[in-house]
């Protein structure tokens, strides 16, 4: 089994489960797709994964709408496990059940072991069995708790694994990330920014599919952060308000 985790600017909207014998997998705004996304961004048939014993394909099927895999954009290209896929506003994380990931740490100066989660109001979006592309269902009040997360000045969202979803805020002045004893490196806020640096572990991570080696880099909103088998998507949000967060776009 496979499966496509379906997120709108670092918020979980649901998942869609499929195997090998699944055949052709639309993804589009089209209602006849097998993966809707509602988003003039996307086009009506934007891009279809071929699924096989051999593999899971991702073709790309818009050319004035770009279908991007870890950044880069493509044509066709096999998916491995962790990979992400990025249409419009919208990112599709492509994981192989089975797949696991050891237990995401967060340190800060001030505050040990903290992960942020959303309000106890928040919905509980089933991720095994919603296979919606869209909030149908879901109440305004449980819709604003959701969006709560978001607003957030300054956080990453882990787009796979087990932790798939997890909001952890960026607190104080340096805030450890990763698996300890295997993959480890931390976020440190300084007068011009926020920069990543390698701790631990023989890979160094990678911001946007490039890897940092041993040098500091600086992130900037949106960035596509991996750290050993975890990947993530760094949001800093200077002035976000409510009213600047869409539901769709």
């Amino acid at each position: 089994m496979a499966k496509l985790s379906l997120s709108f600017k670092g918020r979980p909207i649901a998942v869609h489960h499929f195997d090998e014998s699944s055949g052709i997998i639309t993804i589009g705004r089209d209602s006849a797709c097998t993966l809707v996304i509602d988003s003039l961004a996307i086009a009506p048939i934007h891009a279809k994964i071929i699924a096989s014993p051999s593999g899971n394909q991702i073709i790309a099927m818009a050319n004035e709408a770009p279908t991007l895999v870890n950044n880069h954009p493509i044509t066709e290209q096999l998916l491995s496990h962790g990979d992400i896929i990025q249409l419009g506003k919208h990112t599709l994380t492509f994981a192989e059940d089975g797949q696991t990931f050891g237990p995401l740490t967060i340190t800060t100066t001030a505050v040990k072991s903290r992960i942020f989660k959303p309000p106890s109001t928040a919905p509980n979006i089933n991720r095994q069995h919603n296979d919606r592309a869209g909030l149908n269902g879901i109440s305004d009040e449980e819709l604003a708790a959701v969006e709560q997360q978001s607003q957030l000045k300054t956080c990453v969202q882990v787009v796979n694994g087990n932790h798939f979803g997890k909001v952890i805020s960026i607190e104080g002045g340096l805030t450890r990330l990763g698996v300890v004893g295997l993959a480890s490196a931390a976020i440190a806020r300084r007068k011009d920014g926020y920069f990543l640096s390698h701790l631990e572990g023989s890979k160094p991570p990678c911001i946007n599919g490039v890897s940092i080696k041993e040098h500091s880099q600086q992130l900037f909103d949106g960035d596509n952060i991996q750290i050993g088998n975890v990947r993530m998507i760094f949001h800093h949000r200077r002035s976000t308000t409510p009213s600047q967060i869409a539901v769709d776009g």
